[in-house]
C-alpha cells in the first residue's frame, strides 16, 4: 500500500493538483482545500485503473472518499479485495 501512496502522490503532483508545491503529504485534504479540483477525478479514476488495475465505480469517486491520499488508498484496496 506505501507503492499505491507513493504514485497517487507522485501522479496528483504532476498532473491534477493546481499547485504541485502545495501536495506535500498522503494525509492532506486535497479537494476540500482547492488544491485538485473535483473534475480531477475523472483522471485519477481512469489512472487508478490503469496503474492499479482496479476499478472504482463512478459513485465511490468522490471527494468523501478521495480527499487525502490515504482515503483514496483505502477506497481503491476496498475494491482491489473485491476483483
Amino acid at each position: 500500500m506505501d507503492e499505491w501512496k507513493q504514485k497517487l502522490l507522485e501522479y496528483i503532483r504532476d498532473h491534477l493538483a493546481q499547485d504541485p508545491s502545495q501536495v506535500t503529504s498522503t494525509d492532506q485534504p486535497l479537494i476540500s482545500t482547492g488544491i485538485m479540483d473535483s473534475f480531477a477525478l475523472v483522471e485519477l479514476s481512469v489512472f487508478i485503473e490503469e496503474e492499479f488495475g482496479v476499478s472504482v465505480p463512478d459513485p465511490e469517486m468522490t471527494a468523501e472518499h478521495f480527499d487525502t491520499i490515504d482515503l483514496g488508498v483505502a477506497t481503491i484496496a476496498r475494491f482491489a479485495d473485491d476483483a
